[in-house]
């Protein structure tokens, strides 16, 4: 009987688990796809193809924004996932729930380019 009454409680205590860890998971693959977008940003210069680094990485659902710097300054690399769309009981509760990164790295090359 008592088994019977705390079932619920513990399976509850597991949904909650699993979305915190698809949130980390998430929040893992966010940071790794911003340090790629700008270590891509950083070395090729170009935004367009740093963007496409990231979103191959996260797929159609991320968010990106590179902001190119002339050479020796700084790229800054922004990724936002929204996480809420594939989680068992926080997307239902907090439907808005999204994990972002912001990476900064020095633009390689000549300053004098």
């Amino acid at each position: 009987m008592e088994f019977a009454l705390v079932l619920p409680l513990v399976f509850l205590v597991m949904l909650v688990g699993v979305d915190v860890a698809v949130v980390t998971r998430d929040a893992v693959r966010v940071e790794h796809a911003a340090r790629e977008a700008a270590r891509s940003a950083a070395v090729d210069g170009d935004a367009s193809l740093a963007r496409a680094t990231a979103l191959r990485q996260l797929g159609p659902n991320a968010t990106v924004e590179v902001l190119l710097a002339p050479p020796g300054g700084t790229v800054t690399a922004t990724v936002r996932f929204d996480v809420a769309d594939h989680l068992a009981l926080m997307g239902k509760i907090r439907p808005n729930l999204s994990v972002s990164a912001t990476v900064h790295m020095r633009r390689e090359g000549d300053p004098e380019e």
